[in-house]
């Protein structure tokens, strides 16, 4: 119960997050698509796994209004 109450959080969390990963994740897939030269599965992982983090790091560090204006609240 307390491990799918988590995931939930954790859901929840992300999807209020969404649009900021989103466009975070397209310019990271034109970035890193000429570096990271292996299967799509491992791209997938590494992009989103860097979007939200960047997402999360910029909403700390972020002022309100820069956050509003880049989707990230």
């Amino acid at each position: 119960m307390c491990q799918s109450r988590h995931l939930l959080k954790f859901l929840s969390y992300t999807e209020r997050l969404s649009f900021g990963i989103y466009l975070t994740h397209c310019f990271l897939i034109v970035l890193l698509d000429h570096f990271l030269d292996t299967n799509w599965s491992i791209k997938w992982v590494i992009i989103s796994s860097l979007s939200c983090i960047i997402v999360m790091i910029a909403t700390i560090l972020l002022p309100e209004q820069a956050k509003y204006y880049l989707g990230f609240k």
